[in-house]
């Protein structure tokens, strides 16, 4: 249901919520999805990052940037997703071969593509959420309005004067 729910709300991005199809039944996956997609975006712990670019700087002789610099540098990975983080640091541990220390930049770019990727599939995801509520309040408002005018109108059959 949730891969469905993650498939519907891609296809329908950037449609206008009139146009939606009548019987959406997603409401229970997109709940599920949402949270699974909020889950894959849980941030890595800025202790372990720390960690690890300490032992990166031991491990090829490098100087940690300034305090300042590192607090940065932390403060931007610190936002991306823990299992990306650990996945780059891996790769970036096998292969890195400067005599400088690798920045925020350099460490981005091993994992750019999924981070934009899971990004993208909560936007859609938040999308379709707002998208079912305009739906669910236009079908709310549309019934308000059919009673307010049965209550207003002149009955049928009788006369106009």
């Amino acid at each position: 249901m949730t891969r469905r729910t993650e498939c519907w709300s891609e296809s329908w991005q950037g449609e206008p919520s009139i146009f939606l199809p009548e019987c959406l039944g997603i409401e229970h996956g997109l709940a599920l999805a949402r949270e699974r997609a909020e889950r894959d975006l849980a941030p890595a712990a800025p202790k372990r990052i720390l960690s690890l670019l300490s032992k990166l700087a031991i491990r090829h002789e490098l100087d940690l940037p300034d305090e300042d610099a590192l607090h940065a540098d932390i403060s931007v990975m610190s936002s991306w997703p823990a299992d990306l983080f650990e996945r780059a640091f891996q790769q970036l541990w096998g292969t890195w071969r400067y005599r400088r220390f690798p920045t925020c930049g350099d460490i981005h770019a091993l994992i750019a593509d999924d981070l934009a990727e899971r990004r993208n599939r909560r936007a859609c995801l938040s999308e379709a959420e707002l998208k079912l509520q305009t739906v669910r309040l236009r079908e709310i408002w549309d019934a308000e309005s059919r009673q307010r005018r049965a209550r207003t109108s002149p009955e049928k059959g009788s006369a106009a004067v």
